[in-house]
């Protein structure tokens, strides 16, 4: 997913930066957007990180966590915590 960081892409490249992530629906009311609105959004998808996405996609696909360390144990809910008056 290597593209130039430095440049804002523009509908057709960031379509095709939001179907590669499987995110293809975060342009779906592209249509109804403003021009400023548009900007913000195509400024947002040139933020983000895609080869870390991709890393963070295969890792859970093979059922693995980089923020784990590379664990594959799997995930527990958070533990209760009753509160006092509750």
């Amino acid at each position: 997913m290597e593209r130039n960081k430095t440049l804002r892409p523009d509908l057709a490249e960031a379509r095709r930066l939001l179907a590669e992530a499987g995110q293809a629906h975060v342009l779906a009311f592209w249509d109804r957007l403003g021009e400023s609105d548009r900007a913000s959004l195509l400024g947002q998808v040139a933020a983000i990180d895609w080869d870390a996405v991709a890393e963070l996609r295969g890792a859970l696909a093979r059922g693995s966590s980089p923020a784990a360390g590379g664990s594959s144990a799997p995930m527990e809910p958070a533990p209760v915590v009753e509160l006092a008056g509750a």
